[in-house]
């Protein structure tokens, strides 16, 4: 058992006794340990948000080159109009 364990135990064991004590701190260190794999498993890491980033970055890369595209084709379109005439 671990301190924390213990000392539970400790505060338990006169009132419950030895083996209703121990199954109580069991249970406590079952569910504590379920909260925390469910946790792990929601809470974003280091790594997925450097992948997000990147995705971000590489979608304003992606957005930026459209953007100089439709530009570019409007200045031709411009341009055209303008020697048309």
């Amino acid at each position: 058992m671990l301190v924390p364990d213990i000392t539970i135990y400790d505060a338990l064991k006169g009132a419950l006794g030895e083996e209703k004590a121990r199954q109580v701190v069991e249970g406590i260190r079952t569910k504590v340990s379920d909260e925390i794999e469910t946790h792990k498993s929601v809470l974003a890491t280091k790594e997925d948000i450097s992948r997000l980033e990147k995705q971000i970055l590489e979608a304003k890369v992606e957005i930026m080159r459209w953007m100089f595209g439709v530009f570019v084709v409007l200045m031709l379109a411009i341009v055209g109009l303008y020697f048309k005439h």
